[in-house]
């Protein structure tokens, strides 16, 4: 019997170690990074929207967690199912989606993403617009992940 992990190919070493298994042209990953706190340009271009410095500090935050990058790889994982008609045959035309999608969603709206402009927030446009960078980005740290 073979134990876990132990397979070995050539040379003697675990596959696992094999020279072809080594990762090394790949950036970082971006878990546990504040994209707003490590965004020099985005803090300094905010200096019309100060006052939105702590949604985006904690926004920033949570788009690189661990638990938003896998909303993001399991939302990307299964595809949204349409479907056309309920279990009786009436025509329902409705799109599902998997829950990890509206997590997504909900990170978005629950930050402002959709309201921001035009709530009557002073700086609305410059805070939507800043919005849009660590919610943009942490799509990039789902792909390296």
């Amino acid at each position: 019997m073979i134990a876990e992990g132990s397979l070995h190919i050539g040379h003697g070493r675990p596959i696992s170690r094999q020279d072809t298994h080594e990762v090394f042209n790949q950036p970082p990953p971006l878990e546990g990074v504040n994209l707003f706190a490590g965004g020099r340009a985005l803090r300094e271009a905010l200096n019309g929207g100060a006052g939105h410095a702590a949604r985006l500090n904690r926004l920033g935050a949570l788009c690189c967690s661990a638990e938003a990058i896998g909303w993001g790889e399991e939302a990307n994982r299964v595809l949204p199912m349409l479907e056309s008609f309920d279990r009786f045959g009436h025509r329902i035309d409705e799109v599902r989606f998997h829950p990890a999608y509206h997590d997504l969603m909900r990170l978005g709206l629950d930050n402002g993403f959709a309201s921001i402009a035009r709530n009557g927030e002073a700086a609305g446009h410059v805070g939507r617009a800043a919005i849009r960078y660590p919610t943009a980005r942490s799509t990039a740290a789902q792909a390296v992940r």
